[in-house]
């Protein structure tokens, strides 16, 4: 499974848990030149990520080491792609993008968009041609409608749904599609005291109260329950994970690259305590803070 820097923290103020606000320019430099020397290699972005991109780009300016960067088709966005694609590897300062994403769903079925993006495939611009997702349904439409042209899929997934993706792999797999979740800690939310206002508003305090138990009882974190139950689905590719310090980032590449904590038996027990929640809990669209 291959790990990426997530960087909505490097452009904007990310994540309904985030203590640090913005990153400032130096902020943003440290965390990438700590995760080069973590031996990160790959960094997941979008345009749509403030400074993101531009701050990357700064810091390949300044170093013989470059990322492999994946970012995205601005949302909206269906005509000039290719101006857009070279304005993104001009700003990064980089020859060519691992993994561009359509970064809506509504973008996949527009025929412009479809031939823009594998010409500049062809042109070896990208690499990879992925689309960005919300639910399971949209999985099923992507899985059977556009299998032909696809390389991967970027999902929201974690303890609270995974139970709801787990039943469509099966046919990503046998459709050659790779997966790359996002969202691992609900943006930090899985972190709050269950006794916080606005996780009893999403009814998930019991649940996160069984979680925090579990892991106390295993001696391991929450985070390292949290990854270790990605770790174990052998359909997932690669799994983002995004900082707001050095401190975090050194502690989030430890957990995932240590061994593998949860049993078969284990993780099933983790899906059963949120079995109950409704999907569009774990949906940050859905909610009103």
């Amino acid at each position: 499974m291959k790990y990426y820097l997530g960087t909505a923290q490097l452009g904007m103020d990310y994540g309904i848990n985030n203590n640090e606000g913005k990153l400032s320019d130096l902020g943003a430099l440290e965390i990438l030149d700590k995760a080069a020397s973590l031996g990160i290699e790959a960094l997941d972005t979008a345009t749509a990520y403030g400074d993101a991109e531009f701050r990357i780009g700064k810091y390949h300016l300044s170093n013989d080491f470059k990322f492999e960067a994946s970012t995205k088709l601005p949302l909206g966005v269906t005509q000039n792609i290719e101006n857009i694609i070279d304005q993104s590897l001009r700003t990064m300062q980089i020859g060519n993008i691992n993994i561009y994403y359509m970064h809506s769903f509504s973008q996949l079925s527009n025929v412009t968009v479809k031939k823009e993006l594998l010409k500049a495939k062809a042109n070896n611009r990208i690499k990879n041609i992925g689309v960005s997702i919300y639910t399971p349904e949209e999985l099923d439409v992507t899985v059977e409608s556009h299998n032909d042209w696809i390389d991967y899929i970027q999902i929201p997934y974690n303890v609270v749904n995974g139970y709801y993706w787990n039943k469509k792999m099966e046919t990503v797999e046998q459709a050659g599609i790779r997966i790359v979740v996002r969202s691992v800690y609900l943006q930090g939310l899985l972190f709050k005291d269950p006794n916080d206002k606005f996780i009893r508003k999403l009814g998930l305090n019991n649940a996160i109260k069984a979680l925090q138990a579990f892991a106390q009882n295993k001696h391991i974190s929450v985070e390292k329950v949290l990854v270790d139950y990605v770790k174990q689905c052998s359909f997932i590719d690669g799994i983002i994970i995004g900082c707001e310090n050095t401190k975090q980032l050194n502690n989030d590449i430890t957990v995932f690259r240590s061994k593998n904590s949860l049993s078969e038996k284990e993780r099933e027990l983790l899906e059963n305590l949120f079995i109950d929640i409704p999907f569009d809990v774990s949906d940050p669209r859905t909610w009103r803070v």
